[in-house]
This record gives structure tokens, sequence and C-alpha cells, in this order.
């Protein structure tokens, strides 16, 4: 589910999550198997052929464990790969790696230029974690908290509970750690946590009426459709009244002149 932050005060059910945050629920929680966190980015990458710009997202490298999910080709990010000073590394789309690269099985290894600095391709990235994310590129999301604000909503957390966790006790537990990070930071005292489960993440409310109303709609073009093939086919059978009453007549008299020869 998505882990974010709400604020009451301002009447914000549901924002985005600060990086400080986020390393807090991290050490506090004990709801969540892992928490995982991505941001939002764009990168020019330069090198074998044309200049391209594409959307990128920072990741952190928990976030295939807690997606559950496996690199196409090469491996995923690495614990460690994203404190500063590490060796940058990346993983493209799997279009990305086709369109641009040929779909070259070596890809892993290569090296690519990304806003002027040197990554490393380590693998290509699964559809499934585009869809959460979006982009084309991905790289360990740097942190250092030492240039971060707890005010300063950027990234997106995602988590996966713990088993025999329901979402219930989850959000109490969540609770308890927003008033004890907000006692130690008063600067977020009033922000709390808020979870929202993946269905409603991507099937907001308004999406779902918007959904309910179209399915009614069809199901009432459906019911006058299958009324109109009914009058249809009554007003037929009953333009060919006559002609089946004359038929079942014609043949009653067939069976009697037969009866009659046979007799």
């Amino acid at each position: 589910m998505q882990v974010g932050e709400k604020n009451d005060k301002l009447r914000i059910p549901f924002f985005g999550a600060s990086v400080l945050n986020y390393l807090s629920w991290k050490e506090q929680n004990r709801s969540f198997e892992q928490l995982g966190v991505f941001g939002f980015g764009t990168f020019n990458l330069t090198g074998r052929g044309d200049p391209e710009q594409f959307t990128g997202t920072p990741i952190s490298p928990s976030m295939f464990p807690v997606l559950g999910i496996q690199p196409k080709l090469g491996r995923a990010f690495a614990e460690g790969e994203d404190r500063p000073g590490s060796a940058g590394v990346a993983m493209l789309s799997e279009a990305l790696w086709k369109r641009r690269f040929g779909g070259e099985r070596s890809i892993a290894g290569r090296s690519v230029t990304l806003n002027g600095t040197a990554y490393t391709i380590v693998g290509i990235a699964p559809a499934s974690l585009a869809l959460l994310t979006g982009g084309d590129i991905w790289v360990p999301l740097l942190i250092d908290p030492a240039r971060e604000f707890r005010l300063n909503h950027v990234v997106r957390a995602v988590g996966l509970l713990k088993p025999g966790v329901s979402m219930r006790q989850a959000q109490a537990e969540m609770d308890t750690v927003a008033a004890r990070v907000g006692m130690q930071y008063p600067e977020v005292k009033d922000w709390g946590i808020a979870l929202m489960t993946f269905h409603n993440w991507f099937v907001p409310n308004q999406l779902a009426t918007a959904l309910l109303v179209l399915l009614a709609a069809v199901t009432f073009v459906l019911l006058i459709a299958c009324a109109n093939v009914a009058n249809l086919l009554l007003s037929r059978a009953a333009s060919r009244e006559k002609e089946i009453a004359v038929a079942h007549c014609d043949g009653r008299e067939s069976r009697t002149s037969a009866a009659a020869t046979f007799d």
C-alpha cells in the first residue's frame, strides 16, 4: 500500500512524504516488512545516438522486494547504492532498451551518460515498475539526511505489510509513530500518516463512481437492445401467425388423407 502524509488542519487527506519522515517510519514501525520510496526526475541521455530527454525515477533499492518484482535482465539496485558518493548505476525500461540499444543482451555493464554524469546500466526493469512509478530510466534515490527537510514532501512511499497485520492495525501503529515523530520534530506535529491500498490508489473514488455509472449505462443499453430484439421476434411471429395456422391445418389434412388411404 501507499504510505503518505496527511494534515487535518489544512484539510489535506493524503499527500507525498518527506525523505526524513520516511527514514523515521522505517526505523520506528513494526507493521511493514519493508518500506520503499520513489521520486520524480528527468534525464538527458547522451552517447551512442542523438541526445534524448526521458522522464525518470529515483527509487530506493528496497522498492523491488517491497513490490515483489524482478528485473527482466541483469540485477536490481543493491543496498548501499543509494548512499551519497556511491558509483552511479541505472536501469532502463524494456521499451527504451529495445528501441535505443536494439535489445542487446549484453547491455548490463555498459556505461551511459545521464545529465552529464556516467552511469553503469545494471539491469532492465519490468513493465510493472513503470506502471507504478512511470518513466524509462531508474537510478537509486540518493539520501543525504543532512540536506533534507522534514516539510519537503517530494517522494512517495510504499510498504509491504507483514503477514497477519491488517490495514487497521498498521494505521493504528503509524498514528503512534506520527505522534512520536511530531514530538521529536515540532515542525511536523500537524502532519500524520495515511495509508492507502493500491486499489484505491489506482482506482480513486471519483473514477470508481464514473465506472459504476458507465456500467449502469451499458447495462441499461443492453436491456433496451434485448427488449428491442424480443419485440422484433414477437412482431415477426405475429405477422406469420396465419401462415403458421395454414401450415398446421395442411398438416392435419395430410395426416387425415393418409389415414384414410391406409384404411
